[in-house]
């Protein structure tokens, strides 16, 4: 099943699925369940299918992160807006390092500010800290995405909030 979950092969995963094989099974080493492969490779019809057959969303993998993060970090739009939709995924679960599935969304990718929208409108905190103070505005300025900051800025991102090391965003967006 996590085979053709990462794979996409849409076929096995249902004919799996069919013959009573656990959704949720996770993998020994990173914990990952179906749900998390399928996400992590852009597959919406796998995710929207193990879904359907009891997928848990809120499934976290050996970082703590969901398979909502994982779609948002490869800049899956299909996937993000399965698993908010369908999956009911709550769009502020921290991983391990208390990111977001909005920290992971701002990337430098063309579509990343169609899911920072997206996350934005179903919920997300624009001024959640990591582990190290960094806020999604914060990551968007280090990765020179304007479309985010702008954004992140027009959702209420606080430009002064501060990383651990004393960065802000602002004076990041200035440096780049």
């Amino acid at each position: 099943l996590h085979v053709a979950a990462e794979m996409g092969h849409l076929q096995c995963l249902k004919l799996l699925l069919d013959h009573g094989i656990d959704p949720n099974l996770i993998t020994p080493d990173t914990k990952s369940t179906p749900l998390h492969l399928a996400a992590e490779g852009g597959f919406s019809e796998c995710v929207s299918v193990l879904l359907s057959k009891g997928a848990k969303s809120e499934a976290r993998n050996s970082k703590g992160q969901t398979a909502l993060h994982l779609a948002s970090r490869v800049l899956s739009l299909d996937c993000v807006e399965v698993l908010l939709e369908d999956g009911r995924c709550n769009p502020n679960i921290l991983d391990c390092d208390k990111r977001s599935a909005l920290h992971s969304a701002v990337g430098k990718a063309l579509n990343s500010s169609d899911i920072t929208e997206l996350l934005i409108q179903k919920g997300a905190d624009v001024n959640q800290s990591d582990i190290y103070g960094y806020t999604p505005l914060h990551v968007a300025a280090i990765n020179e995405n304007t479309t985010c900051v702008q954004i992140l800025i027009n959702n209420g991102a606080n430009v002064i909030g501060k990383t651990k090391g004393g960065s802000t965003g602002l004076g990041i967006i200035i440096r780049k």
